[in-house]
This record gives structure tokens, C-alpha cells and sequence, in this order.
């Protein structure tokens, strides 16, 4: 889990990690490398959902693919 304490975009923002809350994108970018790179995973390693909870709030769910072991499939590999 992450807090917004730290990062490059401007406050209230923080270490916003969410590309839907009116943040620059590259500021978003830049804060996933810092987040993401503090526990050593690349952001080209990343599985990423995004969910909606019942109140609406959206969220973000991301998990290293390594996570799922060798034989796992980037997005992009999958069939439709």
C-alpha cells in the first residue's frame, strides 16, 4: 500500500500513482518509477488493473508479473 507522502506532483497530490485524478502524466510516470523502483520492480514488470469500488472510488491493484512465475503472459500476449 502506498500514501501520498513524498513524490513530484504538486499537494495535495504527492506520490500520486493515478493517471485518473487530473495529475500531469508525466509527474504520474515519474512517481510509479520512484514507487515502484524503491521495491526494485520495473514498470515494464507490472501487472495493472484498475477497479471501481462500490462507492465509485477507482483503484489501482498492481503486482509484479514475476509474481506469477516464468511462464506467465504479458498482457499484450494474450489472446482476445
Amino acid at each position: 500500500m502506498s500514501t501520498r507522502l513524498g513524490g513530484v506532483s504538486p499537494a495535495p497530490l504527492g506520490m500520486n500513482l493515478s493517471f485518473n485524478v487530473g495529475d500531469n502524466e508525466a509527474n504520474v510516470k515519474q512517481n510509479r518509477e520512484l514507487f515502484f523502483g524503491s521495491l526494485d520492480i520495473k514498470l515494464d514488470e507490472l501487472a495493472m488493473l484498475r477497479f471501481t469500488i462500490i462507492n465509485e472510488n477507482v483503484g489501482m491493484w498492481a503486482c509484479p508479473l514475476r509474481a506469477f512465475g516464468s511462464k506467465s503472459r504479458r498482457p499484450s500476449q494474450l489472446a482476445p
